[in-house]
């Protein structure tokens, strides 16, 4: 065996998760499953940060006059 090459052995490559290059590729079902709970996860993402967002451009409301 080469020397310097014994690093790499078991990254899995740039795959589906539990997929390397080498790999079986899963069936469509399971990456349709997959992309689909991803774009959940983004889409839930997107709203965390459409709300931090909304919360920074509102200004700060003033409190009542006389309250310290």
């Amino acid at each position: 065996m080469c020397e310097g090459h014994e690093e790499h052995r078991g990254r899995g490559g740039r795959g589906f998760r539990g997929f390397g290059r080498r790999g079986a590729f899963p069936p469509r079902e399971v990456w349709l499953e997959h992309l689909q709970a991803q774009r959940q996860r983004l889409a839930e993402s997107l709203a965390n940060v459409d709300e931090l967002i909304r919360r920074l451009e509102d200004p700060p409301a003033a409190p009542p006059q006389g309250a310290l």
